[in-house]
């Protein structure tokens, strides 16, 4: 069932109702599928694009743990129960959104990332029931882009099989759960792509990197950036609240179609949170600033004689594009002006994180007969920052 209520906040019968129009789910099966990407230049009617090489499904920097507390993933299914509630009301004024939400995804299988062939292969997290909380979700639209500021928010991903391959069949890396408690969290999306990098080698400027034997990519800034600025809060054990991650296997009946969960040797972070440093307040939190752009980019052959589509090459020559989607390999010597400006375009994106201290309260090992002992106490790790530029094109 799918039910579309206006609602008034008040607690009726143990549910807790807030104002604004309600859409319900109740037993609600449902199922979706991201076939993937393509990715090319427009040859000016567009009429061509499905016939571009399909580069895989993944999630988008950024997307994951949309405006429903669910989504952007390449693949989702199960049973969804529960309901969101759209209100009047934003952080900066009367006008924006504010939305609350209580939803459990059971029986399901989620896909963190699906190759480009059609084939269903990838990374699932299989058997999930997942349980996902928004308290006061403020939706804004500013001169800063579309602002989301989350008062409280909490879940937790309960996965039976971290799967590779197929969402069934495919090999095992045990069961993960993982636990998620934030409060005051932002995100923005704003204009802007993915800057200028130098492939190859070092250097500020595009002279500098040639000079240094590498390629410079302009990537343009007429893309999208999301900056994402997390703040993992302290446990609040009495309302089941916490920061955890859980890796277990070993389980009783591992290998097989209905493994127990519970039952196997259990790796748990515990209660991890950000702060400013030792005793401050956490201002800073986990920050993330995802740039996404599309770009021209070098792509080399790996080996000499036909790839996997049967196109002839040697080790170390440049693919470059047709004007029918097609490809050829061209030497580097032999490249001309022509075919720069044909090389292939990918999903460019440049991502920073970044925070000032990561607290761990323990490690611990843990087993529901032996019981649990402790790794690891009291773990900080503090200043960290690192930055990752990559453009990704279809594999061939």
């Amino acid at each position: 069932d799918l039910t579309i209520d206006i609602t008034r906040a008040g607690n009726i019968n143990g549910t807790d109702f807030y104002n604004g129009l309600r859409l319900g789910f109740e037993d609600f099966a449902f199922g979706y599928r991201v076939e993937g990407y393509r990715v090319a230049k427009s040859t000016g009617n567009n009429a061509d694009l499905n016939n571009q090489r399909l580069q895989a499904a993944t999630t988008l920097p950024g997307v994951s743990g949309s405006l429903m507390g669910i989504g952007g993933y390449p693949a989702l299914e199960g049973t969804l129960n529960g309901h969101v509630t759209i209100g009047p009301g934003g952080n900066r004024g009367a006008e924006g959104l504010t939305i609350n939400s209580d939803l459990t995804v059971s029986n399901g299988n989620m896909a963190k990332y699906l190759e480009g062939d059609g084939t269903g292969r990838g990374i699932w997290l299989s058997g999930l029931n997942y349980d996902v909380h928004l308290r006061d979700m403020l939706v804004d639209v500013s001169d800063q882009g579309m602002e989301i500021y989350e008062t409280e928010r909490w879940s937790t991903m309960d996965v039976t099989d971290l799967r590779i391959g197929d969402k069934t069949t495919g090999a095992s890396f045990g069961r993960v759960v993982h636990s998620v408690y934030e409060l005051g969290s932002e995100r923005v999306f704003r204009h802007g792509g993915a800057g200028n990098v130098c492939v190859g080698a070092a250097g500020a400027t595009s002279a500098q990197c040639a000079s240094n034997g590498g390629f410079w990519s302009a990537r343009g800034d007429q893309g999208l950036t999301v900056t994402h600025v997390r703040h993992l809060a302290p446990e609040n054990v009495a309302e089941n609240k916490r920061n955890r991650f859980t890796w277990e296997v070993g389980r009783t009946g591992e290998g097989t179609a209905s493994p127990v969960n519970g039952s196997g040797m259990q790796l748990v972070f515990d209660n991890y949170t950000t702060n400013d440093g030792d005793g401050l307040t956490d201002s800073y939190g986990l920050r993330s600033v995802s740039q996404i752009d599309l770009a021209q980019t070098r792509v080399f052959k790996k080996t000499n004689g036909p790839d996997s589509n049967g196109v002839v090459g040697n080790r170390g020559d440049e693919k470059i594009m047709n004007a029918d989607g097609t490809y050829r390999y061209v030497a580097p010597s032999a490249l001309t002006a022509a075919d720069r400006d044909n090389r292939p375009v990918g999903i460019a994106v440049r991502n920073t994180t970044s925070f000032r201290e990561l607290d761990v309260d323990s490690v611990k090992l843990a087993h529901p007969t032996g019981g649990d002992s402790t790794l690891l106490y009291g773990l900080k790790l503090q200043n960290f920052e690192v930055r990752t530029d990559i453009t990704a094109t279809p594999l061939d």
